[in-house]
């Protein structure tokens, strides 16, 4: 749908002129391909805004929101490269007649309204310049990447002054305009409005617990009303204390039925470190929840749940909560030794509790890693099971691939994927 959205304004082009006289001749064909690329990339560019308003609905489109936010960082990729093409073909096109015509699409001139598509497109290239190319903290890219919305904003100016085909038909008009306001609104409501109009809780620091040298946990009671959520979800954070007013997600640790609300972390960031400071009584915003992972919203009862490091947080959640005898589980915790296999001794607790959860613990450094072969052989034939998997990308990335190696459908593999968010 998201792809339709984007190619609309190209059907409303296409009727407005006889085809014919739009590909008449090479300086025809390179304005209309300019065109082309200038709509699809703006509608694009208005809708990753929208993928990352993290708006009620988006989930239960995408199936996640994580994967709203793949969606959102390809279409900003593509839309990217579709903007930058752009300008190219139309300064092409004066080539025939005039070099200075030409070079006027791509230098700052006397013509303000090809000035704000220059100024859009410089600060759209600074900011992605960023976020591929330079190891910001994550703190400095977020704020950086907040000015998406002024190149956004530029841009629309630009779209709707300058004399084109938008501005020429109707139906183009409307659709760019009314796609660019909502897009303008997404931006508005997530990153300049939020504060106000996004729902969140107040939770209170009760305690931080060090689990080990990288891994804590942090426990925290609702101020007043409880969020709710099911388990296996998780929700976006901020604390009330200098260096951690970031907005960060992290996996609900504890299950729904818990009055508190505990969090587990691998301190691998500026972020996740300052955690450790953490003092009770520190005040907590919570948005959320979020996320479709967990094994109650599948209908197969047959479920494999592999968790890696710190990803193994939604699954205590939903090992704790799990109660329905129909379902038969078998999960695997991996870790490279003794001492990085964290929440073991929940995850036993909740074997011991719930019959039907097998709980195998694997040691990459006794054993190698982890293959969907080994996981056959230990659990059965995997075609009839749903396989759940969070922790890091590269083990979830192979895993996936062998899985499907073996016959698996994509549909049947479900990850959590924190790096997109």
């Amino acid at each position: 749908m998201v792809i339709i959205c984007s190619l609309i304004p190209v059907v409303f082009w296409y009727f407005a002129v006889p085809l014919k006289f739009r590909f008449l001749n090479l300086s025809a064909t390179l304005t209309s391909l300019g065109q082309i690329t200038g709509l699809v990339g703006m509608a694009m560019f208005a809708l990753t805004f929208i993928l990352s308003s993290r708006i009620g609905g988006l989930e239960d489109y995408f199936g996640g929101m994580n994967k709203a936010y793949v969606a959102h960082h390809i279409f900003g990729g593509v839309s990217f490269i579709l903007l930058l093409i752009h300008p190219l073909l139309l300064a092409g096109s004066y080539i025939p007649l005039s070099l200075k015509s030409a070079a006027d699409m791509l230098l700052p001139s006397t013509n303000w309204q090809v000035n704000l598509g220059i100024t859009a497109l410089l600060f759209m290239m600074s900011m992605l310049i960023f976020t591929f190319f330079v190891n910001l903290p994550y703190e400095v890219w977020r704020f950086t990447h907040k000015f998406l919305g002024v190149a956004f904003f530029f841009g629309g100016l630009h779209a709707f002054f300058i004399p084109s085909d938008m501005s020429r038909y109707l139906y183009v008009r409307i659709y760019m305009l009314t796609l660019i306001g909502i897009g303008l609104a997404g931006y508005l409501y997530r990153t300049v409005l939020g504060r106000f109009l996004v729902k969140r809780y107040t939770y209170i620091v009760k305690k931080v617990n060090q689990l080990n040298p990288q891994t804590l946990d942090v426990v925290m009671a609702p101020q007043k009303k409880p969020l709710h959520f099911a388990p296996g979800q998780f929700v976006y954070i901020s604390f009330k204390k200098r260096k951690l007013q970031e907005t960060h997600p992290f996996s609900i640790l504890s299950p729904p039925e818990n009055s508190d609300m505990a969090l587990g972390l691998k301190t691998v960031g500026d972020f996740t470190n300052e955690m450790k400071n953490l003092k009770p009584g520190t005040l907590v915003r919570v948005e959320g929840p979020f996320g479709r992972f967990t094994y109650s919203l599948f209908n197969n009862y047959q479920q494999i749940w592999i968790a890696g490091g710190i990803g193994i947080t939604p699954f205590i959640s939903m090992a704790k909560s799990i109660s329905d005898l129909k379902y038969k589980i078998n999960f695997y915790i991996l870790a490279r030794d003794v001492e990085e296999m964290v929440y073991l001794r929940d995850a036993v607790l909740s074997e011991a509790r719930f019959p039907n959860l097998n709980v195998i613990p694997h040691y990459s450094s006794l054993n190698g890693r982890l293959t969907a072969t080994l996981i056959q052989e230990k659990s059965g034939l995997l075609l009839d099971k749903d396989i759940f998997m969070c922790g890091p990308p590269p083990m979830m990335y192979a895993l996936k691939k062998q899985f499907r190696a073996l016959g698996l459908k994509s549909s049947h593999i479900h990850s959590e994927e924190f790096q997109m968010l």
